[in-house]
């Protein structure tokens, strides 16, 4: 066969497979699917237990979630692991040249918190620095008992380290005593250590026992103008189709907007999202 004929033929499989995708009908959720979620711990501790539930019995789709931090949850759905996955970072631009779609659908603040039973409620935001970089060692040196300060930080793998490291230290670098794998494991790590302190979403530890949520700067994680925050993102291969779709939908939904709101986090509405979820 000549190489122009053979040019043509490919051409031609090329242009079918191409009009056979763009004509097809898109596909509706079914009864008895089931959908491959993969998402970051603190999307999981913070809103993904609740939509889960929801959504599994709502629509009688079951959903595989594998939760871990969100750049491996990022690499599973890019290697076909998961349908779905839900990020604590902002997509990269590079991603969404490649097809990927990134829906945010809300913002959580970043809160530092202590053991329940330390009898401190307020640092300044000079003060939690100072803590962590080891100026202060002492609760004593910031109104508190006499007692040496544990420094508790998310594994260096998580995003909640990456945010923390550029949002509320302003890139400067920290130390820390112990450091769990996890990014939610700080939670129960602070509960064992009278003189611990961390920081996690909020969402993710809004109604935990044995934690006390600090003010920075006299502003509570739930004001409007608390300066820390990082957004949860829905992210898939392509537009969403099908049980993905039907889940986001959930997410946005009254049932999953009254979950954001009782975990003190804030809903993002984005014209693109509606026209996605069309």
């Amino acid at each position: 066969m000549k190489p122009l004929s053979l040019f043509r033929k490919n051409f031609m499989i090329v242009l079918f497979m191409t009009i056979t995708i763009c004509v097809s009908p898109c596909r509706q959720a079914r009864a008895g699917e089931s959908l491959r979620f993969s998402c970051s711990d603190q999307v999981y501790e913070a809103f993904g237990i609740d939509i889960v539930k929801r959504f599994s019995e709502k629509y009688h789709i079951n959903v595989d979630v594998y939760h871990t931090y969100s750049r491996c949850a990022m690499g599973r759905l890019m290697n076909g692991f998961s349908d779905l996955t839900a990020i604590t970072h902002r997509l990269d631009y590079q991603m969404k040249e490649y097809g990927y779609v990134e829906i945010p659908f809300c913002r959580d603040p970043v809160a530092i918190i202590v053991h329940g039973a330390l009898p401190i409620s307020n640092l300044t935001e000079k003060q939690f620095r100072s803590i962590f970089n080891r100026q202060i060692t002492n609760w004593k040196e910031v109104g508190g008992p006499d007692m040496r300060i544990i420094l508790v930080i998310p594994g260096k793998n998580t995003e909640m380290y990456r945010n923390f490291y550029s949002t509320a230290m302003n890139r400067q670098a920290f130390q820390y005593d112990y450091i769990s794998y996890k990014s939610t494991m700080a939670i129960e790590a602070v509960r064992r250590f009278e003189g611990a302190i961390s920081f996690i979403a909020r969402g993710a530890v809004i109604k935990k026992e044995g934690i006390t949520v600090l003010n920075i700067n006299g502003i509570s994680p739930a004001a409007p103008n608390y300066p820390y925050y990082q957004t949860f993102s829905f992210v898939t291969k392509g537009k969403p189709e099908g049980a993905t779709k039907v889940f986001i939908k959930a997410a946005f939904s009254e049932a999953g907007q009254a979950i954001i709101k009782e975990k003190g986090m804030i809903l993002i509405s984005d014209p693109n999202t509606q026209v996605l979820l069309k």
